[in-house]
């Protein structure tokens, strides 16, 4: 039976909001205890409250009971909403009755810090009034921290309005971090205004993952301006993830200009693979070397993804049970086939999407561990010869599987068709620099797989261990890695090689005391006292 206390309390539930905010207005002074003195002096302990106060009865025309009910209040804000107060009270219309009302909001509009940045940054815009910013303030409430962002570098540009500006936060609230990462960069060109801002916002939302970062890479060159972003933008929509991925680390090299930048989208990154592999060996040795850093450079991201394609895997890399897949829905399921290349999903979409049409699960399954297996393969296969020389030459972080029964095979296939298996002509052909040469050689010898590309006779070899040892022997850090799997070189070396290496290594530790000769020479006895049958 419902009580007459009962439906006193459903109608206290029903009152309006003004009502429970004037509730919530009272319980504050109950709970903070007002004392003679205090009211008085109008202080208070909080330096952010103090500031606002001060703001407050600096700007609005207040007598003493309004005074001591605007202290309290603020007393019960937290930073942030007073710091959005602070800002509200600069605003033209502001008197007692505004700030009760704008209380009220932010009392009910839990604000982050990088909220209140855009809410600042938004009320010094030309036009904001009281109603405007307080209708607002839920809306900026409901910015992402990088949507936060975004929104932010939107407003610095000339001839933004207020009101409109508070139509994009919809579409910022609606990108992914990439893509509002990548509008930050597009919003810091020197010659954006708000006209191309919104036809740049529009075209970054259609960007996929690393389509976006190269954008934002792209847009963070020097000398960049908006003519030359906009008419790259619809380039970038057309980049293979792998080459965006190279594109965006390539971008963020020192001395990039937006001339470069274009010149290496339309003349590399937005060419088909194979056509690819033929325009690496056209470029001169300086664009070798830039090309060939920036895939070393960006090498952790596409080996997590070789290496996480072993197996049907989560985001962590870990591999999804047989039981845990047939619990997935069949709509969870499309979405992982829809992960991979438009080239695998070509293949196995004929029988993939009838198993789906049907849900026929276990046909779905086992086509997705197929067509997973075979992306593994047609990823490394896309990229060039050049980007698996550097892939590999950072063997330590690719599986063994990865390493040797995906890499290595198609590298060797193209040494010998394109090089006729000689390692050292691939070698001055691909890293003229030589860069990774010491990296590489390495990295094949820990893995076991140096007599795969290795030649027999002792002078290719020494011609090979020539170019090793003008790249581990540059700095501390190099020789520091190469010596780290010394030993595995010195084992697949023919006698005479081995002398040969083991003299260079002399004659560098014997070059004066610097600190990089004694390392040498540390190197060098460590190994004759652990190791002493390679090194006799």
């Amino acid at each position: 039976m419902i009580t007459s206390h009962t439906n006193r309390t459903i109608n206290r539930v029903d009152q309006t909001r003004k009502h429970i905010v004037t509730l919530l207005v009272f319980m504050l002074l109950l709970t903070a205890g007002v004392t003679a003195a205090g009211a008085g002096q109008h202080e208070l302990t909080s330096v952010s409250a103090e500031n606002t106060f001060k703001v407050f009865k600096t700007n609005v025309c207040l007598n003493e009971d309004q005074l001591d009910f605007g202290r309290e209040i603020i007393r019960g804000l937290n930073y942030n909403a007073q710091r959005a107060f602070r800002k509200i009270c600069l605003l033209p219309g502001i008197d007692f009755a505004a700030s009760r009302e704008s209380w009220a909001v932010l009392l009910e509009t839990p604000l982050s810090f990088e909220q209140v940045l855009a809410f600042e940054e938004w009320s010094d815009l030309d036009g904001v009034d009281i109603p405007l910013a307080l209708q607002a303030l839920p809306e900026i409430a409901g910015l992402s921290y990088e949507a936060g962002r975004a929104f932010r570098s939107y407003l610095l540009l000339p001839g933004i309005s207020p009101r409109y500006s508070l139509k994009t936060i919809p579409l910022l609230n609606g990108l992914k971090d990439a893509n509002n990462r990548a509008v930050q960069g597009f919003m810091s060109i020197h010659d954006m205004d708000a006209a191309k801002a919104l036809d740049g916002m529009i075209t970054l939302a259609r960007l996929i993952d690393h389509q976006a970062r190269a954008a934002g890479s792209y847009a963070g060159i020097s000398d960049m301006n908006t003519e030359t972003m906009l008419d790259t933008l619809p380039l970038l929509r057309q980049l293979r993830q792998e080459d965006a991925w190279n594109a965006y680390n390539l971008f963020k090299q020192p001395g990039m200009t937006r001339v470069d930048g274009w010149l290496w989208i339309i003349r590399y990154f937005a060419l088909p693979p194979l056509v690819q592999e033929a325009q690496y060996y056209r470029q001169d040795d300086e664009h070798k070397k830039a090309l060939l850093q920036a895939f070393y450079s960006g090498g952790e991201e596409l080996i997590w993804k070789i290496n996480n394609l072993h197996a049907i895997t989560d985001r962590f890399g870990f591999e999804i049970a047989q039981a845990q897949l047939r619990r997935q829905t069949k709509k969870q399921l499309y979405a992982r086939f829809k992960k991979l290349s438009n080239q695998t999903r070509f293949v196995y979409g004929k029988k993939f999407y009838p198993a789906w049409t049907t849900n026929n699960k276990s046909a779905m399954i086992s086509t997705l561990r197929k067509a997973t297996a075979a992306d593994r393969r047609q990823t490394a296969r896309d990229l060039s010869s050049a980007n698996i020389y550097a892939l590999l030459s950072q063997g330590s972080e690719l599986y063994d599987s990865s390493f040797r029964d995906i890499l290595v095979p198609i590298l060797k296939k193209r040494i010998v068709t394109n090089h006729n298996g000689d390692l050292l002509a691939f070698i001055r052909a691909i890293d003229p620099d030589n860069m990774l040469v010491s990296s590489f050689i390495v990295s094949l010898a820990q893995k076991g797989k140096l007599t795969t590309f290795f030649p027999d006779d002792e002078n290719s070899q020494k011609q090979i261990l020539k170019l090793v040892a003008a790249s581990a022997f540059t700095n501390e850090d190099s020789i520091l890695l190469f010596s780290a799997t010394f030993v595995h070189l010195l084992k697949v070396l023919q006698p005479e090689a081995r002398t040969y290496l083991i003299d260079k290594m002399s004659q560098e530790a014997d070059k004066n005391a610097s600190t990089f000769s004694r390392l040498i020479s540390v190197i060098l006895q460590y190994y004759m006292r652990e190791y002493p049958e390679l090194l006799s």
